[in-house]
């Protein structure tokens, strides 16, 4: 009697696992992208793009802490831990880059080296210029929460977007998420659907 008892049990644990994790939903990361299979030295200006990671990036203005608009600035693969991550990375001087993904996102974070300047980021088609990542953290932009570990300025951090980003145009490009700086470099850009 005992040995059917637990035998009802277990089946009735399983029957229930097996229910409920149909019914929960599933977090599914995409591929990173690292700038792994890019050039080392190779350089992206305003209007061109590339892919990396299954992502398309567009190389797009950079707007200046004057809010004057720039075409004239650059984004260049390094491999120098700039963004405080081994391996190939990007740097942005003066551009913003437009990561198209495969899928809507619900959260996305990505490794940054910020030594100077001024910043851009756009997410939900709501664009901001601001000076350092920290001034970022805690704030809320086009329904993204917004969180920075490190990033008080001319250093390394890790930023973290929570909340369901959709696509939006920028220069007739369909992209989830907008990023560029002066001075910036980044890596390990990493969306989760």
């Amino acid at each position: 009697m005992k040995g059917k008892m637990l035998f009802f049990k277990c089946f009735l644990m399983m029957l229930l696992f097996v229910t409920l994790s149909g019914c929960l939903p599933t977090v599914t990361p995409m591929s990173c992208v690292d700038f792994e299979s890019l050039t080392l030295g190779k350089e992206f200006h305003v209007g061109d793009m590339f892919n990396d990671a299954g992502t398309m990036i567009y190389v797009l203005p950079f707007q200046w802490e004057s809010s004057t608009w720039t075409s004239a600035g650059y984004a260049k693969v390094y491999d120098g831990s700039h963004a405080g991550v081994s391996g190939k990375e990007m740097n942005l001087n003066n551009v913003n880059l437009g990561f198209q993904f495969s899928n809507s996102l619900t959260e996305l974070s990505f490794n940054f080296g910020e030594y100077g300047g001024n910043l851009n980021i756009q997410v939900n088609d709501q664009f901001k210029n601001f000076q350092n990542f920290d001034d970022l953290n805690g704030a809320t932009l086009g329904g993204v929460h917004i969180s920075v570990i490190d990033g008080s300025g001319d250093e390394k951090g890790r930023l973290i977007l929570s909340g369901e980003m959709n696509t939006f145009k920028v220069m007739e490009e369909d992209v989830y998420f907008v990023i560029g700086g002066q001075e910036l470099w980044i890596d390990h850009v990493c969306p989760v659907e």
